[in-house]
C-alpha cells in the first residue's frame, strides 16, 4: 500500500458541541456584566445631589455635595475638577 497524502476533512461538529461553542461565551460575557454592573458607584447619590442643587442655583449645597463625592471616590479627578469649577464660579 502508498502512504495516503490526502487527509480527510474534519468531521462536522455535532449540533450540540456547535451549541456548546457558542452558548459558553454568552453565558460567560452575560455573568460579566451581571457583576459589572452590580457594583454601584460610590459617588452616584453624592453627585446626583450636586447637579440637583446646581439646578436650583443653590451652589452652596452643590459645592458640599462634590466635596462628599471627592471623599467616597477620591481617586476620580473629573470629580475634582467640577468641584473645583463651581466652587470658583460660585464665587
Amino acid at each position: 500500500m502508498f502512504p495516503c497524502e490526502f487527509s480527510p476533512p474534519p468531521l462536522p461538529l455535532s449540533s450540540k458541541a456547535l451549541t456548546m461553542r457558542l452558548v459558553v461565551p454568552v453565558v460567560i460575557l452575560c455573568a460579566l456584566a451581571r457583576a459589572s454592573a452590580s457594583s454601584p458607584d460610590p459617588a452616584c447619590t453624592a453627585l446626583s445631589q450636586a447637579y440637583d442643587h446646581l439646578r436650583a442655583k443653590d451652589y452652596d449645597k452643590a459645592i458640599a455635595s462634590f466635596e462628599k463625592a471627592v471623599e467616597v471616590a477620591p481617586t476620580r479627578p473629573s470629580i475634582c475638577k467640577e468641584l473645583c469649577l463651581y466652587a470658583a464660579q460660585s464665587r
